[in-house]
């Protein structure tokens, strides 16, 4: 099936890193076509390097059902953030959505001026021209994007809205805050934290350590969330089963032919 692409409509200019903000609307049939493309793509290409076995994917072992959409989310928030250039914080020059205080449980559209400190950020609003507004830091939501597998482009504007969709996109945005914290402890590193994200198995990237940083720590979690969330959407076990068995399959075949091509070699043998 194809994946639909998305065309860039409007660029907000600011001084801080910004997403291209797209009107497109992005269904929700596309991202999960690109995600189980994308499934497939990481069960393959874990199969070649041994990261797991035939085996594990014909038996269906239970990991691969979170750590296959941990990875995928992994991939997903380091393309963004690679995108961006840096992560979506309530950093002066970004845009936002915030609730006022003075205004009753509705979000209003400006530009962070300055951040006043841990608990709150000034907010200089669209439709109030210069006037300025102090926020909680709860009642911010940073503008960002995100890079699907595929290389579309979704935001707070194309993105679908439902539960799902809420829940995932905002967890994805705050993913890649904790990506940049602990960047120094995975530079460098990137299979083994690709492979201990497969496998749900935190303790072997840190292995040299007593105990994982909280960065780390805090960057498997939010990854497993996501994957869980995901997991339990009605549709994934279906599909998801569908990509061990194609990946399976399509190992199957390489060694088949890989078998053949050795067959002349083993008679001289």
């Amino acid at each position: 099936e194809t994946i639909e692409t998305i065309e860039t409509i409007e660029t907000i200019e600011v001084t801080a890193p910004q997403p291209n903000i797209t009107e497109t609307l992005v269904r929700m049939k596309a991202i999960w076509d690109s995600f189980f493309k994308t499934s497939l793509q990481e069960v393959s290409s874990a199969l070649e390097k041994g990261w797991i076995t035939e085996e594990e994917v014909s038996d269906l072992e239970p990991f691969l059902f979170v750590g296959v959409p941990a990875l995928v989310t992994f991939h997903c928030v380091s393309r963004s953030l690679e995108q961006l250039g840096k992560a979506p914080r309530p950093v002066p020059g970004f845009r936002c959505d915030a609730r006022r205080p003075s205004k009753y449980n509705a979000y209003y559209t400006g530009q962070i001026v300055e951040p006043e400190g841990k608990e709150t950020i000034y907010v200089k609003f669209d439709e109030d021209g210069d006037k300025t507004e102090e926020i909680p830091i709860d009642n911010v939501i940073v503008h960002t994007s995100l890079w699907l597998y595929d290389g579309a482009e979704i935001n707070e504007k194309n993105r679908p809205h439902n539960s799902l969709a809420d829940l995932v996109f905002d967890k994805m945005s705050a993913l890649m805050i904790s990506l940049e914290d602990c960047s120094e402890s995975v530079t460098g590193r990137e299979d083994e934290l690709r492979k201990a994200i497969l496998r749900n198995d935190m303790a072997s990237f840190v292995e040299e350590r007593p105990s994982p940083s909280p960065s780390i720590a805090k960057l498997f979690g939010g990854l497993f969330d996501v994957a869980v969330s995901v997991s339990r959407a009605p549709t994934f076990q279906r599909r998801f089963k569908a990509v061990l068995d194609s990946a399976f399959k399509s190992a199957d075949d390489s060694a088949v032919r890989a078998a053949g091509d050795s067959a002349p070699m083993q008679q001289i043998l």
